[in-house]
């Protein structure tokens, strides 16, 4: 009689179909013992590299509610693995950080990436600064990294104490110094105007001399005050017109005899709410040195500007010999003087302190070549107008 497996076959044929069968059966078999094997040591693995992260690492579930937590995250918030798991992970953090801080699962859900910094709370009720980094992952559970970035902000507090202990020492000496420089240059000045019948030549000279380094000392003082005290005054509460302010700088440095003739076309200059002196200082140095270092060219010189969303950039453009690889890398920096500068009057701080400046308000001082020969620097600050 046939069989139901196979109507027709002989029962060793249907001996044979079910001894292959069964051996499928066993090879599946074996793929899936040698996949769950090779799943398991990939977990095991995970689970090691977990455990040995210098950060601490939680994992939770659709809700938040801590599934795992390694034990660098046991010894950062002091918890015991018990006390811990099922927990949200917004117990980590009090009312108050919440409130400043949101946790924003939304963001989550739709895909970002958070890196955040906030204060978390450990089980004895004192507080760390930390640096999370959550994201969720395909079956909606989340993963988070938290990083105790204490030291790091103990650092941070120490270099701008000294900084600011720097500044105020730099502004005390500046500003102390300027009063006597000020006698012995207008002294000299007094004594060659008023006795200048009653000295020889070599007498003349020394006062000259005199009155010469009084003078460049005392541009390096107020270029030294002007350095301390950037980043001091806060944003003006209304625009202040980098026009106007171009257009006074200009004034004051074309009335000097070796810059008179100098051909300057100005674009846009858009209007931000950055202190009038600190944008006067911008100006007079860059446009200052373009008159110095091209004065002598054809084209002249170029400054404009333009404002995307809450940045503006400005630029000052020369047609001159320009300034060689070696120097850029430099050239911002506190009393470095190019060749080009060797030859000329300056205190070695114009570029430092419209870098300053620059980093001051949010943003930073760069050059560039100009398109035929010479240089371009620019200068990008936030403007953002300061809160009421």
């Amino acid at each position: 009689m046939p069989s139901d497996r196979e109507p027709g076959n002989t029962p060793n044929q249907q001996m044979a179909q079910m001894r292959a069968e069964i051996e499928l059966l066993r090879q599946e078999l074996r793929e899936s013992q040698a996949a769950y094997s090779r799943l398991a040591a990939q977990e095991a693995r995970y689970r090691s590299l977990m455990e040995l992260a210098a950060d601490a690492i939680f994992l939770g579930d659709t809700q938040g509610n801590i599934t795992a937590a390694n034990a660098s995250a046991l010894t950062l918030t002091g918890y015991e693995k018990d006390e811990i798991i099922g927990r949200n992970i917004s117990c980590l953090f009090s009312d108050e950080e919440r409130r400043a801080n949101p946790l924003r699962y939304d963001l989550l859900k739709a895909g970002k990436v958070l890196l955040t910094e906030r204060n978390l709370s450990r089980k004895d009720g004192s507080t760390v600064p930390v640096a999370m980094n959550s994201k969720m992952m395909p079956d909606e559970t989340y993963h988070t990294a938290i990083r105790d970035i204490s030291k790091a902000k103990h650092l941070e507090e120490e270099t701008n104490t000294a900084h600011r202990e720097l500044e105020r020492f730099v502004y005390t000496i500046s500003h102390d110094l300027r009063t006597p420089l000020a006698a012995i240059i207008g002294f000299a000045d007094f004594l060659q105007n008023e006795h200048e019948k009653q000295w020889d030549e070599q007498t003349e000279d020394i006062l000259r001399e005199i009155e010469k380094a009084g003078t460049k000392m005392l541009k390096l003082l107020e270029d030294l005050l002007c350095l301390a005290t950037v980043g001091r005054l806060e944003r003006p509460k209304s625009p202040v017109s980098a026009a106007e302010v171009v257009n006074s700088v200009l004034a004051e440095l074309k009335s000097r005899p070796d810059h008179a003739g100098t051909r300057v076309s100005i674009g846009e200059l858009p209007s931000l709410h950055v202190p009038e002196t600190f944008l006067t200082q911008v100006f007079s140095n860059l446009i200052g040195n373009a008159l110095r270092y091209a004065s002598k060219t054809t084209e002249g010189i170029n400054i404009g500007g333009e404002a995307q969303g809450h940045r503006v950039r400005f630029f000052v453009r020369d047609h001159g010999r320009g300034i060689s690889e070696i120097e850029r890398e430099r050239i911002f920096e506190v009393f470095f003087r190019g060749e080009n500068a060797q030859k000329t009057e300056g205190s070695g701080l114009g570029l430092a302190i419209v870098q300053k400046v620059a980093q001051a308000y949010g943003g930073k001082a760069w050059l560039e070549d100009t398109p035929g020969g010479g240089c371009t620097f620019w200068v990008e600050m936030e403007d953002v107008p300061p809160a009421v």
